[in-house]
């Protein structure tokens, strides 16, 4: 069941609803194109923490991967149905000059669509986690 959270962010208050499943599902395919490679190398280690020995080939990884015109149809898209004050957001107005804002829109969508999956991946990913195979 889709549900709508809102989060203040700044001075302004952002109301985040869900994806339907089949947005979800291919919202987070298409992350996983351009993110994949770098997140599985922080799970690779077993970091929880972003030290420079993760975080520079993740980075490094990310760049290889970067498309302009993908990277803005995907975070258009993730938007898509966040309000902002009550209204619809004008992108290049609402965020112009304003990037830290966009980050921080971005990482609400993205905790208020996937963070069940991605506080269950991080516990299992985490050192000592217990994993159940079947025998």
């Amino acid at each position: 069941m889709q549900r709508t959270e809102e989060r203040r962010i700044g001075e302004h208050t952002y109301s985040i609803t869900q994806f339907s499943g089949t947005k979800g599902l291919k919202m987070f395919t298409r992350l996983v194109k351009l993110i994949g490679e770098p997140a599985a190398m922080m799970f690779d280690k077993g970091e929880s923490e972003m030290s420079g020995e993760v975080l520079a080939p993740m980075i490094k990884a990310l760049a290889s991967n970067i498309d302009e015109s993908i990277v803005e149809n995907l975070v258009k898209d993730l938007l898509e149905g966040v309000r902002c004050d009550g209204k619809e957001i004008q992108f290049d107005i609402h965020f112009a000059g304003n990037f830290g804002e966009l980050f921080s829109v971005i990482r609400a969508v993205l905790e208020v669509q996937y963070g069940n999956f991605l506080s269950g991946l991080a516990a299992a990913a985490a050192p000592g986690a217990v994993t159940h195979r079947p025998a």
